[in-house]
This record gives C-alpha cells, sequence and structure tokens, in this order.
C-alpha cells in the first residue's frame, strides 16, 4: 500500500530491519554455521549484526527530528 507520510516508509523499513536482525540472530543461536564450520559465515553473520543494530534507533531519531 503507497503512503503519502514517508514516516509510513521509515516504520517499514525498521520492522524489516528487526525482522532480519531477529532471523540472524536465531541462525546464530543454531547449529548450523558451526555444522558448516565455516568461520568466515560465522563472522559474517557478527558483522551484518553489528551493523545493522543501531539502524531502527536511528530511523527513529531522524524521525523525530523531523517532525518538529
Amino acid at each position: 500500500m503507497h503512503s503519502a507520510d514517508p514516516r509510513v516508509y521509515v516504520e517499514r523499513a525498521v520492522d524489516a530491519i528487526e525482522r532480519a536482525d531477529q532471523g540472524l540472530a536465531d541462525l546464530q543461536d543454531s547449529m548450523m554455521p558451526v555444522e558448516v564450520g565455516d568461520r568466515e559465515l560465522r563472522e559474517g553473520l557478527s558483522d551484518v549484526r553489528e551493523t545493522i543494530a543501531d539502524l531502527p534507533a536511528r530511523a527513529r531519531r531522524l524521525m523525530r527530528a523531523q517532525g518538529r
């Protein structure tokens, strides 16, 4: 659904980021990366989670600043 309100798109992006982070956390908590034995995969999962960790908070701060 399209919206003229940019906050809708930011919230959708935040929701997607949070779902992705949870999916990555579930994968990390499983034994799959260990069973595969790929150190680079495990490091990559950690790197991605670290990269996206603060994006939801940053997006919400941006929207608060725009609302002023």
